[in-house]
């Protein structure tokens, strides 16, 4: 039926078209150009429909395969950018680094190692693991240090890592330290309840001591060289006995984001000066 229909219609169109050329239409004629009229329009409409319909599936997945195309772009100059980020940051990191590396020269002698590993454990803010170990010259009891201050020591050595107890770990032992300003000395120690704070410990109720004074390493102990810089004094409080008081740090170095440190492997003139930090 559908078929009759379509020839019917393709009969009466070319009637009508024939019939263009004609100087005089007859009645049939001009009543079949009537009827046919109608009828080309809805053809010329839905053919007009159908092309507009096709185009635009085929204009879709045109756009469709561009969209993913400028997608995939945009995602690797995304990973690109992070990548130069990182690259941007660990330069000035690095650059920071030789910098005090060249201002301590006369000094000390260092490796810069990396941070491979952390203690997952309770000790996260107190052991960390470098990629460097007996091999590379490395021994127990070798300062750890960045640009900022003081991190830690060696405590375990095997052929290519090492472990670093930090001071922030009261049980990696003491640290003398030294009030740069007043020449006040004590004993530095981790806080036991994981603060991330270091305490000076035993001093005299006189002691010249005060807020956001620097503290830095004494020399004492014959482990830490003299002068390095360790924290600033954030409180004083009295201890138990109330004949003493102690006074509560502010480590310099950001222990949570180390990725580089200096171990100082040779110990040249602990006599000059270490670079002032200002107070």
């Amino acid at each position: 039926m559908f078929y009759l229909v379509i020839l019917f219609v393709a009969g009466l169109v070319l009637v009508r078209y024939t019939a263009q050329d004609i100087p005089f239409l007859s009645p049939v004629n001009l009543a079949v150009r009537e009827i046919t009229s109608p009828l080309e329009w809805a053809g010329t409409f839905i053919s007009g429909t159908i092309s507009n319909f096709l185009q635009g599936i085929v204009s879709y997945q045109s756009v469709k395969a561009e969209n993913e195309t400028l997608k995939k772009k945009i995602a690797a100059l995304e990973a690109e950018n992070r990548r130069l980020k990182e690259f941007e940051y660990r330069s000035l990191r690095l650059q920071d680094q030789l910098n005090y590396k060249e201002a301590t020269a006369d000094q000390f002698e260092m490796m810069l190692v990396s941070v491979i590993a952390r203690d997952p454990g309770t000790n996260w803010l107190r052991r960390l693991t470098i990629n460097a170990g007996s091999e590379d010259g490395i021994t127990k009891n070798m300062v750890v240090v960045t640009y900022e201050g003081l991190v830690g020591k060696v405590v375990s050595v095997s052929p290519h890592t090492a472990e670093v107890a930090l001071i922030l770990d009261p049980n990696a032992g003491a640290v003398g330290g030294l009030v740069q300003v007043t020449r006040t000395m004590g004993v530095v120690e981790g806080m036991p309840d994981q603060s991330g704070l270091l305490r000076m410990i035993h001093l005299s109720q006189d002691a010249p001591i005060r807020e956001n004074q620097l503290v830095v390493t004494s020399g004492l102990g014959g482990v830490y060289p003299k002068g390095i810089p360790i924290g600033r004094v954030v409180r004083i409080q009295p201890e138990s006995n109330n004949i003493l008081k102690s006074a509560v740090i502010r480590p310099l170095v950001d222990f949570d984001r180390l990725e580089e440190v200096f171990v100082i492997t040779r110990v040249v003139d602990s006599s000059m000066p270490y670079p002032a930090q200002g107070e």
